[in-house]
Protein backbone atom coordinates (compact mmCIF):
# COMPACT_ATOMS: atom_id res chain seq x y z
CA UNK A 1 0.00 0.00 0.00
CA UNK A 2 0.91 3.65 -1.18
CA UNK A 3 1.20 6.13 1.52
CA UNK A 4 -1.16 8.70 1.94
CA UNK A 5 -1.42 12.33 0.94
CA UNK A 6 -4.05 14.15 2.40
CA UNK A 7 -4.57 17.67 0.98
CA UNK A 8 -6.96 20.45 1.53
CA UNK A 9 -8.90 22.47 -1.34
CA UNK A 10 -8.75 26.17 -0.11
CA UNK A 11 -5.41 27.76 0.20
CA UNK A 12 -3.82 24.75 -0.67
CA UNK A 13 -4.81 23.48 -4.20
CA UNK A 14 -6.89 26.39 -4.93
CA UNK A 15 -6.42 29.95 -3.76
CA UNK A 16 -9.08 32.03 -2.99
CA UNK A 17 -10.07 35.72 -1.85
CA UNK A 18 -13.07 35.96 0.35
CA UNK A 19 -12.78 39.99 0.00
CA UNK A 20 -14.02 39.36 -3.47
CA UNK A 21 -16.73 36.59 -3.49
CA UNK A 22 -17.65 39.30 -0.35
CA UNK A 23 -17.70 42.20 -2.86
CA UNK A 24 -19.51 40.66 -5.26
CA UNK A 25 -22.27 39.03 -3.30
CA UNK A 26 -22.67 42.47 -1.48
CA UNK A 27 -23.14 44.43 -4.66
CA UNK A 28 -26.15 41.98 -5.89
CA UNK A 29 -28.09 43.06 -2.37
CA UNK A 30 -29.84 46.15 -2.00
CA UNK A 31 -29.76 46.28 2.01
CA UNK A 32 -26.36 44.82 2.27
CA UNK A 33 -24.55 44.34 5.54
CA UNK A 34 -20.74 45.15 6.35
CA UNK A 35 -18.54 42.80 5.23
CA UNK A 36 -17.45 41.52 8.13
CA UNK A 37 -20.85 40.64 9.49
CA UNK A 38 -21.93 38.69 5.92
CA UNK A 39 -18.83 36.45 6.42
CA UNK A 40 -19.65 35.70 9.71
CA UNK A 41 -23.58 34.90 8.72
CA UNK A 42 -21.97 32.64 6.29
CA UNK A 43 -19.63 31.00 8.74
CA UNK A 44 -22.37 30.61 11.44
CA UNK A 45 -24.97 29.46 9.15
CA UNK A 46 -24.15 25.58 8.81
CA UNK A 47 -23.19 25.76 5.28
CA UNK A 48 -19.60 24.04 5.84
CA UNK A 49 -21.37 20.85 7.48
CA UNK A 50 -24.10 20.68 4.90
CA UNK A 51 -26.63 21.74 7.55
CA UNK A 52 -28.01 24.38 4.91
CA UNK A 53 -27.38 24.40 1.30
CA UNK A 54 -26.25 27.35 -0.82
CA UNK A 55 -29.78 27.55 -2.27
CA UNK A 56 -31.17 27.80 0.97
CA UNK A 57 -29.06 30.59 1.98
CA UNK A 58 -29.79 32.62 -1.28
CA UNK A 59 -33.14 32.68 -0.01
CA UNK A 60 -32.07 33.49 4.00
CA UNK A 61 -30.29 36.29 2.50
CA UNK A 62 -32.95 37.35 -0.36
CA UNK A 63 -35.34 37.83 2.23
CA UNK A 64 -33.36 39.69 4.57
CA UNK A 65 -31.10 41.73 2.18
CA UNK A 66 -33.33 41.79 -0.94
CA UNK A 67 -30.62 40.07 -3.58
CA UNK A 68 -31.06 41.94 -7.26
CA UNK A 69 -30.53 39.13 -9.72
CA UNK A 70 -31.61 35.65 -10.37
CA UNK A 71 -30.70 32.99 -8.00
CA UNK A 72 -27.59 31.93 -10.48
CA UNK A 73 -25.76 34.82 -10.41
CA UNK A 74 -25.87 34.68 -6.81
CA UNK A 75 -24.05 31.37 -7.37
CA UNK A 76 -21.94 33.05 -9.68
CA UNK A 77 -21.20 35.65 -7.11
CA UNK A 78 -20.83 32.75 -4.38
CA UNK A 79 -17.59 31.07 -6.38
CA UNK A 80 -16.04 34.12 -7.81
CA UNK A 81 -13.11 33.91 -5.58
CA UNK A 82 -11.11 31.01 -7.00
CA UNK A 83 -7.63 30.43 -9.06
CA UNK A 84 -5.57 27.43 -8.99
CA UNK A 85 -2.46 26.81 -7.63
CA UNK A 86 -1.53 25.62 -10.97
CA UNK A 87 1.72 24.56 -9.93
CA UNK A 88 0.45 21.78 -7.09
CA UNK A 89 -2.34 21.08 -9.29
CA UNK A 90 0.02 19.71 -11.99
CA UNK A 91 2.76 17.89 -9.86
CA UNK A 92 -0.54 15.80 -8.90
CA UNK A 93 -0.49 13.93 -11.78
CA UNK A 94 3.33 12.54 -10.84
CA UNK A 95 2.62 12.50 -7.26
CA UNK A 96 0.22 9.85 -7.51
CA UNK A 97 3.24 7.42 -8.49
CA UNK A 98 3.89 7.47 -4.91
CA UNK A 99 1.03 8.39 -3.44
CA UNK A 100 -2.95 8.12 -2.73
CA UNK A 101 -3.79 11.45 -3.04
CA UNK A 102 -7.07 12.42 -0.21
CA UNK A 103 -8.66 15.49 -0.94
CA UNK A 104 -10.08 16.89 2.54
CA UNK A 105 -11.79 20.26 2.45
CA UNK A 106 -14.50 22.39 4.82
CA UNK A 107 -16.36 23.24 2.17
CA UNK A 108 -19.88 23.61 0.47
CA UNK A 109 -22.16 22.38 -2.11
CA UNK A 110 -22.02 25.08 -4.54
CA UNK A 111 -18.34 25.58 -4.41
CA UNK A 112 -17.52 21.87 -4.57
CA UNK A 113 -19.30 21.38 -7.51
CA UNK A 114 -17.54 24.43 -9.26
CA UNK A 115 -14.48 23.76 -8.32
CA UNK A 116 -14.67 20.06 -9.02
CA UNK A 117 -16.11 21.09 -12.57
CA UNK A 118 -13.36 23.27 -12.81
CA UNK A 119 -10.08 21.83 -11.67
CA UNK A 120 -11.62 18.31 -12.19
CA UNK A 121 -10.51 17.95 -8.15
CA UNK A 122 -12.45 14.31 -8.00
CA UNK A 123 -10.29 12.76 -10.72
CA UNK A 124 -6.69 13.73 -8.80
CA UNK A 125 -7.62 11.81 -5.79
CA UNK A 126 -8.26 8.32 -4.66
CA UNK A 127 -10.59 10.10 -2.32
CA UNK A 128 -12.25 13.09 -1.49
CA UNK A 129 -13.84 13.88 1.91
CA UNK A 130 -15.75 16.71 2.15
CA UNK A 131 -17.07 18.82 5.77
CA UNK A 132 -20.32 19.24 3.92
CA UNK A 133 -21.02 15.40 3.42
CA UNK A 134 -20.00 13.80 6.26
CA UNK A 135 -21.25 16.90 8.72
CA UNK A 136 -18.23 18.03 10.43
CA UNK A 137 -15.27 20.43 9.34
CA UNK A 138 -11.41 20.14 10.59
CA UNK A 139 -10.30 20.03 13.20
CA UNK A 140 -13.10 18.16 14.34
CA UNK A 141 -11.07 14.83 15.53
CA UNK A 142 -14.05 13.36 13.36
CA UNK A 143 -13.02 13.99 9.72
CA UNK A 144 -10.06 12.40 10.52
CA UNK A 145 -11.47 9.49 11.33
CA UNK A 146 -13.16 9.35 8.11
CA UNK A 147 -10.06 10.20 6.11
CA UNK A 148 -8.66 6.70 8.24
CA UNK A 149 -11.27 4.83 7.45
CA UNK A 150 -11.88 5.42 3.98
CA UNK A 151 -9.04 3.23 3.28
CA UNK A 152 -9.32 -0.88 3.74
CA UNK A 153 -6.13 -1.17 5.27
CA UNK A 154 -3.94 1.43 7.25
CA UNK A 155 -1.44 3.29 5.44
CA UNK A 156 2.05 3.37 6.56
CA UNK A 157 2.21 7.00 6.25
CA UNK A 158 -0.12 9.77 6.27
CA UNK A 159 0.72 13.36 5.72
CA UNK A 160 -2.11 16.07 6.07
CA UNK A 161 -1.36 19.03 4.36
CA UNK A 162 -3.26 22.44 5.48
CA UNK A 163 -3.00 26.33 5.44
CA UNK A 164 -4.76 26.24 8.82
CA UNK A 165 -2.26 25.75 12.20
CA UNK A 166 -5.35 24.62 13.70
CA UNK A 167 -6.07 21.76 11.10
CA UNK A 168 -2.61 20.70 11.07
CA UNK A 169 -2.58 20.43 14.66
CA UNK A 170 -5.83 18.45 14.61
CA UNK A 171 -4.06 16.30 12.82
CA UNK A 172 -1.10 15.78 14.00
CA UNK A 173 -3.12 15.15 17.65
CA UNK A 174 -4.97 12.05 15.53
CA UNK A 175 -1.91 10.27 14.61
CA UNK A 176 -1.16 11.99 10.81
CA UNK A 177 2.10 13.78 10.54
CA UNK A 178 1.23 17.70 9.68
CA UNK A 179 2.73 19.61 6.97
CA UNK A 180 1.90 23.60 7.39
CA UNK A 181 1.29 24.90 3.56
CA UNK A 182 3.46 27.74 2.67
CA UNK A 183 3.94 27.54 -1.28
CA UNK A 184 4.00 24.56 -4.16
CA UNK A 185 7.62 24.43 -4.53
CA UNK A 186 8.37 24.10 -0.67
CA UNK A 187 5.79 21.27 -0.63
CA UNK A 188 6.97 19.98 -3.46
CA UNK A 189 10.47 20.08 -2.09
CA UNK A 190 9.43 18.53 1.44
CA UNK A 191 7.71 15.48 -0.33
CA UNK A 192 10.78 14.56 -2.71
CA UNK A 193 13.17 14.40 0.00
CA UNK A 194 10.47 12.75 2.92
CA UNK A 195 9.47 9.89 0.49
Amino acid sequence: MKNVLVLDIGGVLVFFDNHVMLSNLRSMMVHAPASTELLSEIRRSGIGTGAITVAALYDIFHSKYVIKGPREAFFAAWCSHFQPNTPLLDAITSLRADWDIVICSNTNDQHWRHLDATFGLRSRASHVVLSFECGVEKPNAEIFHIVRDSFKSRPPRTLFVDDDPLNVAGAIQEGFEGVLFENADTLLEFLEANE
